[in-house]
C-alpha cells in the first residue's frame, strides 16, 4: 500500500525525494546518477548520498543498480515507493 509522504523541503531528504519526483515516468520510475542528483538538488554527493540512503532505509524509494558489461555502472534506477498526493 502507497502511505502518504510529504517531504519537509528544506531538508536533503525532502529536496531529493522531489528531484526523483520530477524526474519520473508515469510509473514512479526514474533513471539518475549521484551527479544528476547533485546538480539538480543543489547538495553535495556526499549529502545525496547520505539523503538516498535514509530515503531507502525509510523505504520511501527503491534503488537498483544498474550495469552494463561494455560500460560499467550506469545510472541508478529508483522507484518512488509514497505517494504524496
Amino acid at each position: 500500500m502507497v502511505q502518504p509522504f510529504a517531504p519537509n523541503s528544506i531538508t536533503a531528504e525532502g529536496i531529493i525525494y522531489k528531484t526523483l519526483q520530477i524526474l519520473a515516468d508515469g510509473n514512479n520510475w526514474c533513471y539518475a546518477s549521484y551527479s544528476e542528483l547533485v546538480r539538480k538538488s543543489g547538495f553535495g554527493k556526499t549529502a545525496v548520498i547520505h539523503a538516498v540512503r535514509e530515503l531507502i532505509d525509510n523505504k520511501k524509494i527503491k534503488r537498483d543498480k544498474v550495469f552494463d558489461v561494455e560500460k560499467g555502472n550506469l545510472s541508478n534506477r529508483y522507484e518512488l515507493l509514497i505517494n504524496d498526493k
